[in-house]
């Protein structure tokens, strides 16, 4: 239910718009927003793990951490449980998300010449002129 309008809200408002505005300029995702993303990684990352060594264990660990916040917030641990799995496993947009997380960067280059300006290598051959 709508709370009734005030002076002071809708001042509060219009701040909240103005800050909103501000960051989206500056090109600053909000808590929601990163919240949201951190989410999609998850899903996608034990999406990926499923079947290897420690990805099964992984998941249901998470799963349970997640069921025992749940629980604790007042909710059915069944359907805290049924819930925590289908929101990362059966995600619509798995496709897509496994997309944007596989395609190569486009706004830098490689981190190592990024950080260090130089090449970082340790075997001889990789830096031209070593033995073949």
């Amino acid at each position: 239910m709508p709370r009734p309008k005030t002076q002071a809200g809708e001042a509060h408002a219009d701040e909240q718009v103005r800050y909103r505005c501000k960051l989206k300029a500056r090109g600053v995702p909000e808590a929601s927003q990163v919240d949201v993303a951190v989410a999609a990684a998850v899903a996608v990352s034990f999406a990926r793990s499923r079947g290897k060594p420690n990805g099964d264990a992984a998941f249901d660990a998470l799963v349970d951490l997640a069921k025992t916040i749940l629980v604790d917030r007042g909710y059915n641990p069944a359907e805290a449980d049924k819930k925590t799995r289908g929101r990362l496993q059966f995600r619509s947009d798995m496709d897509s998300l496994n997309a944007i997380t596989t395609a190569p960067p486009t706004d830098r280059s490689s981190p190592h010449y990024f950080r260090f300006k130089k090449r970082d290598s340790r075997v001889p051959r990789s830096e031209g002129g070593g033995a073949a």
